[in-house]
């Protein structure tokens, strides 16, 4: 396999298939190689000027790639983003009414989270380990044990001890016998390294239970997503 390694400081032109390297010993024209090791290396201006495309098979980076500039690719980015999903199993037999309850979340789902958040202590809160801007978005599944009434239900996000004002969700029913339903949550917030998550519902009637249907073969009381989307600035 042949392989071509650029170390800082050699300039590399591409404006043809064959390519010609300057600052090397001899002034050669090389055939494409089979891929590129760059290391370290970063690149500022007009990134179009740097035409690697359909000559190198692959481009492999050992250390940070800086561009001041914009990025145009015709194709698809291949990245490991921050995203961590997470349930609660267990139902919540709901003891009072009127007053903010945090879930205690007990499962995280391996298969669909990478890094970035983790449980605190007791798993009642999330911990986050960078910058950005993430979204939100989960579900609490209602059960209501009473009779014929109307009642009320909310569901908030807290980041550390505030609550976020896209993250709020309600509804007020007219309830019967054996009703059942889910209550859904999505926004964005900005986080910073360290600051906690809570998820938290409110119920004006404690005939009101979480608990996922037994229709479904995985019920869950809860379920929430964190997804990293953007850099803070």
């Amino acid at each position: 396999m042949k392989k071509l390694i650029l170390f800082l400081g050699i300039l590399i032109s591409v404006n043809c298939y064959s390519q010609r390297l300057i600052d090397l010993p001899t002034a050669t024209t090389y055939l494409p190689v089979d891929y590129l090791v760059l290391e370290p290396l970063s690149f500022s201006g007009n990134t179009s000027k740097l035409a690697i495309q359909n000559f190198f098979k692959d481009v492999v980076i050992t250390d940070s790639l800086i561009i001041n500039g914009n990025i145009n690719i015709s194709g698809t980015l291949e990245a490991a983003n921050r995203v961590s999903q997470y349930h609660r199993q267990a139902d919540i037999s709901t003891s009072s009414a009127d007053t903010w309850e945090t879930v205690k979340f007990d499962t995280l789902i391996l298969s669909e989270s990478t890094k970035g958040f983790d449980f605190d202590d007791d798993s009642t809160y999330f911990v986050v380990d960078f910058d950005g801007i993430i979204r939100v978005q989960g579900c609490g599944h209602w059960e209501w044990a009473g009779g014929i009434s109307d009642a009320k239900m909310y569901i908030r996000t807290l980041i550390n001890s505030t609550e976020a004002r896209c993250l709020q969700a309600n509804d007020d029913k007219a309830f019967k016998s054996g009703d059942d339903g889910m209550l859904g949550f999505i926004g964005t917030i900005a986080i910073e390294a360290t600051d906690t998550i809570r998820i938290q519902y409110q119920v004006s009637s404690t005939d009101i239970d979480w608990s996922g249907s037994a229709v479904f073969d995985n019920a869950v009381s809860f379920s929430v997503n964190f997804e990293q989307i953007a850099k803070k600035e």
